[in-house]
């Protein structure tokens, strides 16, 4: 064992060993450090790129659900685009354009930009039936599976550039119409479907430093145990509850306490009465003496 101890690698593989499972303990866990670049990140760039897409494929999909053609009365949707998604509160913002041209023999066309603010806390629909009892008599309240994936939406900083007259030719509610609720009641709505729904929750969460357990999160914190054992803290990640900050806390202490002991075992090493005239220490030099 004293010999063990005087082995540079060793400590250097406690050392290593430390820092790949803090970072497996940190991985699960992820949800409890706020991550201050993570929407920054060519990771997240990519993710919001395919939810402008979706947002835009649903978008078309509420003007004109049961047909090929996206149009409204005598417009035809030629474009619908998304050019950017930021969290602003509690509303996901979306810069949008839409581009119509008329279907009627007149020409016409009109050209619309708006920033659709998409609530943060989207409601799912859900049947819930009438209560009864099961075998034991315990009273059960069943519920069927969710029939719509609506978000509250709201247009501002609406511009409408036109050939022909100088306002939106068409209903605001007709691109962005709430089919499930009574005409005028509800707000405008964004019925997505369930993959866009789930999406925007994801981005929701990343935009507000918070990645959930995925693809890459361990080398996120394979990168934060480096940074916490050496001391270096960078702070781009940074643990906001009692148990991360105790786990944190904790490999912060053990790191320059194994970096003096590493350097008490090379100082060990190097001591003058622990090496033998040729330069060798006192345990290789025994090892030769036995052999010969």
């Amino acid at each position: 064992m004293h010999w063990l101890s005087r082995q540079l690698w060793f400590y250097a593989a406690i050392y290593a060993l430390i820092v790949v499972l803090f970072a497996s303990a940190f991985t699960p866990m992820s949800g409890q450090f706020y991550h201050s670049t993570v929407a920054f990140e060519p990771t997240t760039r990519a993710f919001k790129k395919r939810v402008q897409e979706k947002l835009e494929r649903d978008i078309k999909r509420n003007i004109s659900p049961d047909s090929q053609q996206v149009a409204v009365g005598q417009w035809k949707i030629v474009t619908v685009w998304v050019s950017d998604i930021e969290l602003r509160d509690e509303w996901l913002v979306a810069r949008t354009y839409v581009y119509g041209m008329s279907l009627s023999p007149s020409p016409g066309r009109f050209e619309a930009s708006f920033n659709l603010r998409i609530s943060t806390l989207g409601s799912i629909n859900t049947p819930i039936y009438k209560p009864g009892r099961d075998e034991e008599g315990h009273i059960i309240v069943a519920t069927g599976h969710p029939i719509y994936y609506v978000r509250k939406a709201d247009l501002t900083n609406l511009e409408v550039h036109t050939d022909i007259i100088r306002e939106l030719p068409i209903e605001v509610s007709q691109i962005l119409p709430c089919r499930s609720y009574p005409v005028g009641v509800s707000p405008l709505c964004i019925e997505a479907a369930q993959d866009l729904d789930k999406d925007i929750e994801d981005l929701i969460h990343l935009l507000r430093g918070q990645p959930e357990p995925g693809e890459g999160t361990f080398w996120r914190m394979l990168y934060f145990s480096v940074c916490t054992i050496t001391t270096l803290g960078f702070g781009d990640i940074v643990p906001v509850t009692p148990l991360a900050r105790g786990l944190v806390t904790f490999e912060a202490f053990l790191g320059p306490l194994l970096l003096g002991v590493f350097l008490a075992a090379v100082a060990l090493r190097l001591a003058p009465g622990n090496r033998s005239p040729t330069g060798e220490s006192p345990s290789s030099a025994s090892v030769h003496t036995d052999k010969q």
